[in-house]
């Protein structure tokens, strides 16, 4: 089991105002091929060591990353791009 606390991680938690996400998907993003590389393997589990813990599914493919875990929807909406340009 792969344990580790980077300090930046414990930085952004202490100087939050506000409850964070428990785990931060684009930083598993960017670590993922790291971890992958490092372990010898595309498939494993990570652990984020927070004050709101969490775990994610990581799978790299090349320069692909996917990562999978348990979620709650907090906000739904819908998105409307306009195609006209507003004036100024």
């Amino acid at each position: 089991m792969l344990r580790e606390r980077p300090r930046s991680a414990v930085a952004i938690s202490l100087l939050s105002s506000f409850a964070e996400d428990p785990v931060t998907g684009s930083a598993h993003c960017c670590l993922g091929p790291y971890w992958s590389k490092r372990l010898g393997k595309h498939e494993f589990v990570a652990l984020q060591a927070s004050e709101r813990s969490g775990v994610v599914r990581v799978r790299t493919n090349g320069d692909r990353v996917a990562i999978a875990g348990q979620a709650v929807t907090v906000m739904q909406g819908t998105l409307v791009a306009n195609p006209r340009p507003i004036p100024a």
